[in-house]
């Protein structure tokens, strides 16, 4: 009967590691996006005439 209990642990804990995965790839792709949309919206940003510009690099 050990054996049965062993196997079920260990399929929940893939499963929990798999999610774990998950969840960590779309925090990453959230991430990436809205960094992706800060910097689209950086370059869209008029300035008003004679405002002097500094690049941020």
């Amino acid at each position: 009967m050990n054996a049965v209990f062993e196997t079920i642990k260990q399929i929940l804990d893939d499963a929990r590691a798999n999610a774990y995965r998950a969840v960590n790839f779309s925090m990453v792709q959230a991430y990436w996006n809205i960094g992706r949309v800060i910097v689209e919206e950086e370059h869209k940003v008029d300035y008003l005439p004679g405002t002097l510009f500094f690049p941020p690099y």
